[in-house]
């Protein structure tokens, strides 16, 4: 087994929620164009 060191578990973490967040936000732009295509 290697253990990875808990540096790079802190990053992937940190990187995957920077990911959730800007995927959310992506959402929201999308939505709210979409919104403003309908009116």
């Amino acid at each position: 087994k290697v253990i990875p060191p808990i540096g790079i578990i802190d990053i992937s973490s940190i990187a995957a929620i920077f990911v959730l967040v800007l995927f959310q936000k992506g959402l929201l732009q999308i939505f709210n164009w979409i919104l403003i295509q309908l009116q």
